[in-house]
């Protein structure tokens, strides 16, 4: 795979690549701190900043006191990775172009239950919030069939083996868990992710599900789902930009996170969609999928993704409005 060629076309994602990661206490990990940039800012706890000026906190927002705030929360699309500047992710867009100024919670790598974990523990600057919108739901389908060891009833997140290895749980152990979710067989494993959807997956997804109807429910507040888009998952004709960047992406056939999200198809999609879509209805949640609004010749050979789930400027943009018709 040759990154230099990714960067040419999407310069931005170096800084993304840069942005590292500190360790906290119950949800496990955040964005880096106080990170500085012409593309990505990041406050005292690691949140991104919309387009504003820069202070200790997201929820310092002084310039925007006249208006009612939200919340958009989900991993690293809400957080807006890919975009070329602050001002241009989701939560960014719809503040300056809605009556409601949304923050940005969104974290890289972050699992269904990390987004309703972190969500309360933010709760204090959280009170006044008149909604909040879920833009979320690729990574516990990706997790499940990505990570094999992980726990049955908490679900899975990013960085297991390496909690597992801090909890010293033995050299040869280790060693087994550092390697063995990066590769994969070529045959057998892969025929295993493409043709099996891991139906435990469902039921964590459908209990955090009832997390956020309580949250909604004892808050008072408007709660939305929309289900992020990823590449495989629309149907349309793709970019000479996409065409090139998941060309380089596929070169590494043996790397197992490419091949999970390639092999995430439209029967994973429609099994997925379906049960989001039924949950949410029985739990009085609004839903929605940018999958489907993405699936339309009026974007074919638009360039919207800058890999296979994370969008371009102009990806943001377009799923910005389609929120903001729906909200």
């Amino acid at each position: 795979m040759n990154f230099s060629k990714i960067y040419k076309i999407t310069p931005q994602m170096q800084t993304y690549n840069r942005l590292s990661f500190n360790w906290k206490p119950f949800i496990m990990f955040m964005q880096e701190n106080k990170f500085r940039s012409e593309i990505v800012n990041t406050d005292d706890f690691g949140l991104r900043f919309n387009n504003q000026k820069i202070t200790n906190s997201i929820f310092d927002r002084k310039d925007k006191i006249d208006k009612k705030s939200g919340a958009i929360i989900g991993s690293s699309a809400a957080f807006g990775v890919g975009s070329s500047n602050d001002s241009l992710t989701i939560p960014s867009l719809l503040s300056e172009n809605t009556d409601c100024d949304y923050f940005n919670i969104g974290v890289k790598a972050y699992s269904g239950f990390q987004e309703v974990i972190l969500f309360n523990s933010l709760i204090n600057n959280l009170k006044k919030i008149k909604e909040v919108i879920i833009f979320s739901g690729i990574n516990d389908i990706f997790m499940s069939r990505y990570i094999d060891n992980y726990d049955k009833i908490l679900g899975p997140m990013f960085y297991t083996n390496q909690f597992y290895d801090s909890m010293a749980i033995g050299l040869k152990k280790q060693l087994i868990n550092r390697f063995s979710n990066l590769f994969i067989s070529p045959k057998s494993e892969l025929n295993e992710l493409k043709n099996n959807v891991n139906q435990s997956i469902f039921e964590i997804v459908r209990k955090n599900l009832y997390f956020w109807a309580n949250i909604k429910n004892g808050m008072k507040i408007k709660l939305y789902f929309f289900l992020q888009p990823m590449s495989s998952w629309c149907i349309r004709e793709l970019s000479e930009e996409e065409n090139i960047i998941f060309n380089e992406l596929d070169k590494n056939t043996n790397i197992k996170p490419n091949q999970v999200l390639k092999l995430m198809n439209s029967d994973v999609y429609t099994k997925y969609k379906s049960f989001l879509s039924e949950t949410c209805k029985e739990l009085n949640i609004d839903f929605f999928d940018c999958n489907e609004f993405l699936s339309s010749k009026e974007y074919d050979n638009k360039w919207l993704f800058v890999d296979r789930v994370h969008l371009t400027d102009l990806g943001y943009k377009l799923i910005s409005q389609f929120i903001k018709s729906k909200i």
